[in-house]
């Protein structure tokens, strides 16, 4: 085992009242901070946590961007040369927090740094925050899950993507199995798709649809979508949680 510790820190989703005592004391405590952005100022998750921690411009940090595209080979490249950037710090023996907004362990770029440096034998901690959607249904007021009500949690980015190759209720697209709540996560460019098919199912069944963007800031969008709601996604980017559940009442 190396002698420096690299730990996965969740900010949150964005309201820095909600980063946890564990994750800004080990914030506070570490050598240097990792910012998956291009520049410090661009790092959505240092922004929240240089709210909750006054002095934390002060500290040394290292930025480098994490390519979103779809070409496995370039990201893997990418990859690999944050875990390399990362492994120089861990064998001075530094403790290095590579922040990351919501929880570490939900679709969380910092996952694949993990698995190449714990598995080059280097101590890897992961330290949980708030997951966006858990924050969108306090925001809302709503439980997630009651009694044996299943929650399911998807890619809202392969889910519009499939259903914009299909046409009609016989595909089976809207998941008739799937009962209790639905967690969209990662839609991107592919929301209004996704949106669109939802109200083609309300049509069928009966469901609410929330739709929350940058959940805890104060750019928070929300919409609640009925059958016939105009779809306007120009406010809904990257930070946005859609969340589908039965009708309780």
């Amino acid at each position: 085992m190396k002698n420096g510790v690299l730990y996965g820190i969740g900010v949150g989703p964005g309201d820095p009242e909600l980063m946890t005592l564990k994750s800004v004391r080990i914030i506070e405590e570490s050598d240097i901070l990792f910012l998956p952005a291009k520049s410090r100022e661009e790092c959505m998750a240092y922004r929240i946590a240089a709210q909750a921690i006054g002095h934390l411009a002060e500290k040394e940090y290292l930025c480098h961007e994490f390519p979103m595209v779809s070409d496995k080979e370039l990201v893997d490249q990418a990859h690999d040369e944050i875990a390399k950037l990362l492994a120089e710090e861990l064998d001075q023996g530094k403790a290095v927090a590579f922040l990351t907004i919501g929880d570490p362990s939900i679709y969380s770029t910092y996952s694949y740094i993990q698995e190449r440096l714990a598995a080059d034998g280097y101590e890897v901690k992961t330290v949980s925050g708030v997951p966006s959607f858990c924050a969108v249904a306090a925001r809302l007021g709503i439980p997630l899950g009651l009694g044996a009500e299943e929650i399911h949690i998807l890619s809202g980015y392969h889910e519009g993507h499939m259903l914009s190759k299909q046409k009609g209720l016989e595909n089976d697209v809207f998941h008739q199995e799937d009962k209790g709540t639905r967690i969209y996560m990662k839609s991107g460019r592919q929301l209004e798709t996704l949106l669109h098919h939802l109200q083609d199912e309300m049509r069928c069944r009966e469901i609410q649809v929330y739709v929350i963007a940058n959940c805890g800031l104060e750019n928070e969008t929300m919409m609640i979508i009925g059958p016939d709601s105009e779809i306007d996604v120009s406010d809904y980017r990257y930070m946005t949680t859609v969340i589908v559940t039965d009708k309780r009442m």
